[in-house]
């Protein structure tokens, strides 16, 4: 077990060069757009909005939170997030999502209703938030109990996919991407402690990641969460 965890570690401090991007910079003029999906029956997004929702404020962030049950419902929320802030001069959107989603022909989609027909490709949600200097895309993540994923566990990845788009996603096979008993996700409970005031995009990336590993054992210790299994980069987390 030790090994293994200071192997999370060393794996997580050295992803993608973090430190060389324009995103190194603190953050400033911040707004955030919190999505739960309330669809599904059993799952309530609730408690990880609030506490996602206090923590960004305490740093600056502007924030909108919305529950959309329906593909068009999202659709038109985030148009008029990105419109609100057409005309502002932004350093960092930041986009929040916790639910449910799935893979179909290599393609990887958010649920919004207990069928797989109300859904949105996740590679396209940056393209409707607001522009800015820095992009943040954070999702938590329950795949259905079909999934080839390694078997238990709460996975972690990250991807750039360019200089100043940054997506960082724990998913987990079955229910919720690992719950605490409390109700609040691992991975996101695990974002909120590492979001600090001046924190650059790199270094959140990082201790969020470290953060993950180290709540999701201390919970197996009292044999209520299993271990993480695997920390991988994107895009092999969703190409099942």
């Amino acid at each position: 077990m030790k090994k293994r965890f200071l192997y999370g570690i060393f794996f997580l401090m050295s992803l993608s060069g973090f430190a060389q991007s324009p995103a190194s910079k603190p953050l400033s003029k911040k707004v955030a757009l919190l999505v739960g999906m309330e669809g599904i029956k059993g799952f309530s997004p609730d408690k990880d909005l609030t506490n996602m929702q206090k923590k960004l404020k305490s740093l600056g962030f502007t924030v909108q939170v919305i529950k959309p049950k329906s593909e068009e419902e999202f659709k038109n929320e985030v148009a008029d997030f990105e419109l609100k802030y057409k005309e502002t001069s932004l350093n960092m959107t930041l986009f929040y999502f916790t639910g449910y989603g799935f893979t179909r022909n290599q393609q990887s989609y958010l649920r919004f209703d207990s069928t797989f027909n109300s859904t949105v490709e996740l590679n396209t949600i940056k393209e409707h938030l607001p522009y800015a200097r820095d992009f943040l895309l954070i999702f938590d993540i329950g795949l259905p109990s079909t999934t080839n994923l390694y078997t238990k566990g709460l996975n972690v990845g990250v991807l750039n996919l360019s200089n100043n788009i940054t997506f960082f996603i724990g998913c987990s096979r079955g229910e919720m991407a690992s719950t605490l008993p409390s109700g609040e996700g691992v991975f996101t409970q695990a974002i909120i402690t590492s979001l600090k005031e001046g924190m650059t995009i790199d270094s959140f990336v990082n201790e969020a990641s470290i953060q993950t590993v180290r709540l999701v054992n201390s919970l197996r210790l009292s044999n209520q969460q299993p271990e993480i299994h695997k920390i991988i980069t994107l895009p092999s987390l969703f190409e099942f």
